[in-house]
């Protein structure tokens, strides 16, 4: 959820569902007996990062070759999180393409191999985790269900570098012109919404950061459709 706190920047996302429990050094514990991560028993606040982007930007340039005309603008966006419900959904079903991996039963967590001491809370063995566990197994300790997820696990970076646009156009020369009926003819394609020079989002668009006008869901993907690539012809008469 996005929240408004004294001391915080807008657009800060809080996870309210379940969190890792990690080692002083920031590395998942494993259960040994099940080779999975440990997770916390109950549903905890957890600072998932900003969704404002550190800065913005783009560069359109223009070349012209007697009556050729060739545009192109690359737009660019670094930095900033989004939390993406459709992730959760991929997850849910086995739709995402990560969670392909070990489905024949070969999927090692990444983490480090827990034991409790003695007050029985979980510490690190300091040994890397290499039990084998079925991708099933561990995507359902990631999300499960709707109301049973790990709230980071579904954070990814907006940041990338779009080409936005391209335009090709021809301006046909003046002698070539009915007298007295075409005064300028100018011929044209274009393609907006090209593609991604970078993109880090799994399996929807970087763009789609809000699923409402609100200000309240920034950072927030719900189920969003794919960016509409357009690819057209312009042919302007004058008369």
């Amino acid at each position: 959820m996005l929240l408004l706190r004294v001391g915080k920047p807008f657009g800060q996302l809080i996870g309210t569902q379940f969190a890792w429990i990690k080692d002083e050094n920031g590395n998942r514990l494993i259960d040994p007996a099940t080779g999975l991560p440990l997770r916390t028993a109950g549903r905890v606040e957890t600072d998932l990062g900003n969704a404002q982007p550190d800065w913005l930007g783009g560069f359109g340039n223009t070349l012209k070759y007697k009556g050729f005309n060739l545009y192109a603008l690359v737009d660019m966006r670094q930095g900033g999180v989004i939390f993406s419900q459709s992730s959760r959904e991929q997850i849910i079903y086995g739709t995402s393409k990560k969670t392909l991996a070990g489905r024949d039963g070969t999927y090692i967590a990444d983490g480090m191999v827990a034991q409790k001491d003695g007050s029985g809370n979980w510490v690190s063995t300091g040994v890397q985790n290499s039990k084998q566990v079925t991708a099933q197994d561990y995507w359902n300790m990631v999300a499960s269900d709707k109301e049973v997820m790990v709230s980071e696990e579904m954070i990814n970076d907006m940041s990338y570098v779009a080409m936005r646009e391209i335009s090709l156009s021809y301006t046909f020369p003046q002698n070539l012109m009915p007298h007295r009926i075409i005064n300028s003819l100018k011929l044209g394609v274009y393609g907006r919404n090209l593609f991604y020079f970078q993109r880090n989002t799994d399996g929807f668009s970087p763009e789609a950061s809000a699923f409402n006008v609100n200000n309240s869901s920034i950072g927030i993907e719900s189920t969003s459709l794919p960016m509409m690539r357009t690819i057209g012809i312009n042919l302007t008469v004058g008369f």
